[in-house]
Formats: C-alpha cells, structure tokens, sequence
C-alpha cells in the first residue's frame, strides 16, 4: 500500500511528510519544492512531488498561474537535478 500527502503543506511541515508519502499533491511554491528537495537529498532518497497549477486563475485557490508554470517546471527540474527530487 502507498500513502500519498494530498492537501495544503506548510514548508515547515515539509520534513514530516518526505520519506513517508509516496507522492505529495501539493506542490504550489518554490520555497516549499526547495526544502522537500533539501529534506529528501539529506534522507538520501528521491521524493515524488506534483506541482500544483491554478489553471481556473481563482485568487481563492493554491497553486502556481499558468503563465508561471513554465517558469516554475524549470526551477523545480534545476531541484531534481541537483538534489535528488522527483
């Protein structure tokens, strides 16, 4: 069985989570992709992690704007290179 992290993380937070969900749904700011990224490389294992994109542009809803995301994919794929992140 796999337990998947789905709902709002805080990035202080993060370091209950990695290691211990399969896959986290979460994703929605490069601060909190960073330090799943710092908690996962010191754990020595890799973290599976879904960005998080308010594609319907409500302000009332997480996640990074479309136009953003290419911008945001680019940074988190620079994280999974360098730091072991998934």
């Amino acid at each position: 069985m796999e337990w998947h992290f789905i709902g709002a993380l805080q990035t202080n937070k993060a370091k209950l989570v990695v290691g211990r969900a399969a896959l986290i749904h979460t994703c929605d700011r490069i601060a909190l992709a960073q330090e799943l990224s710092k908690r996962a490389q010191s754990a020595g294992l890799t973290q599976r992690v879904l960005l998080e994109v308010n594609v319907g542009r409500e302000p009332q809803k997480a996640g990074r704007s479309r136009r953003m995301f290419p911008h945001c994919s680019k940074r988190s794929a620079r994280c999974r290179r360098s730091r072991r992140w998934a």
